[in-house]
């Protein structure tokens, strides 16, 4: 009997041994549990026919049978569980709660600020006009209810302030021309600078960059320094942007005026220049572009050219030269005939090659044969011999 109760009591000792160590999470002695388990259950049945009925034996086995739910769900746990996986989720889990708050509150601050905006919006452009005492004055919204005016008046500022970005900053955009003694060029060119003189490009290494155009110096050059051309770049990138463009691109100086985005009309998306407001007689000015667009109030003055891409192998701008010396020597009455001519042609600048070759051909036909210098005969005569 003592050897028994022994038996009982060490298979006890190792079953509570394993419900320990599983409860400890050492889930690698889950199946030494399981055959101590197995070991309890088979004495019991062994010996129930010999009356034995120990406490500690049925204690024992009332623990595993109590907590058996438990073991089971902890063994599934440890078969699922990986502790890198579980790292991550949890700092992926983390991170997702953390950019769900800051988007909340950058939100939440956004529309706070767009609120405070408006009400100040509100009471700054909608209170009267003061006069030099502090009264209010009178305008056509005083008789309305208090809210109403402030609405109204808001409502007026606002438009004026569109109406104020849309406009030209002045009406007037460049000086009147220079009277004698001073030398004033006969024409105008307006030149657009992006498209027409650089290219922007963008790369990883360097970021925006504009490139220049081939022959752009010689272009520039060749009209400035013949005496028939005030050059003026009229484009519609802000001043901070090409005003450092053209002065790399002009060290020399050949560009008289500089006009910008805030010299230009915005209608309908586009930034379009008013050739009305340079001051300058419109029968003398030329006006280049490669948007049609932004020429619609004064087409007739305007030479669309196909936007420059970047190609190194082109050759516009050289034609372009001698395209307008040509008008310049010619010595056009008004710029906008020949403008008209050419503009219904895809290729304007191909178009004057073509009428350049057919006129030199047409000469060369009608000029007599020259009788061949006295050298050349004496030369003739001399092989002869």
């Amino acid at each position: 009997m003592y050897c028994l109760r022994r038996q009982v009591l060490n298979r006890s000792l190792s079953a509570s041994n394993g419900f320990k160590a599983i409860n400890g999470w050492s889930f690698g002695r889950y199946t030494h549990s399981m055959s101590s388990l197995s070991a309890v259950s088979l004495f019991s049945h062994q010996y129930s026919n010999h009356g034995l009925r120990s406490n500690l034996r049925m204690n024992a086995t009332n623990d595993w049978l109590r907590n058996w739910p438990s073991i089971q769900k902890m063994s599934t746990i440890s078969d699922n569980l990986d502790p890198n996986k579980d790292s991550e989720k949890l700092e992926k889990e983390r991170q997702r709660v953390k950019q769900q708050k800051i988007t909340k509150y950058t939100l939440l601050v956004m529309f706070c600020m767009f609120c405070g905006s408006g009400v100040y919006a509100l009471l700054e452009w909608g209170a009267p006009s003061l006069d030099s005492e502090g009264n209010p004055i009178e305008d056509e919204f005083s008789a309305m209810p208090l809210a109403v005016q402030y609405i109204y008046r808001s409502w007026h500022t606002f438009a004026h302030y569109e109406q104020v970005l849309r406009e030209p900053t002045r009406n007037l955009l460049l000086p009147p021309p220079l009277e004698p003694p001073y030398y004033q060029p006969p024409f105008t060119l307006v030149l657009e600078m992006t498209g027409v003189l650089v290219n922007p490009e963008w790369t990883y290494r360097t970021g925006w960059r504009f490139k220049k155009r081939p022959f752009v110096d010689y272009f520039l050059h060749h009209l400035a320094t013949s005496g028939n051309f005030e050059i003026v770049i009229y484009t519609y990138e802000q001043g901070f942007t090409a005003f450092p463009l053209i002065d790399s691109l002009d060290p020399n100086g050949y560009v008289m005026y500089r006009l910008f985005r805030d010299s230009t009309r915005y209608e309908n998306g586009v930034h379009m220049k008013d050739l009305n407001c340079l001051n300058r007689d419109l029968s003398k000015v030329i006006h280049i572009d490669w948007n049609g667009k932004a020429c619609q109030l004064s087409p007739n003055n305007c030479l669309t050219l196909k936007k420059w891409t970047g190609n190194t192998d082109d050759r516009t701008l050289y034609d372009l030269s001698h395209f307008l010396r040509a008008i310049a020597t010619e010595g056009v009455e008004d710029v906008r005939q020949v403008i008209e001519h050419y503009s219904q042609f895809d290729d304007p600048i191909e178009a004057f090659k073509d009428n350049q070759r057919k006129l030199a051909q047409q000469q060369q036909e009608s000029t007599p044969p020259q009788p061949p210098p006295l050298s050349s005969n004496l030369w003739s005569s001399w092989r002869r011999r």
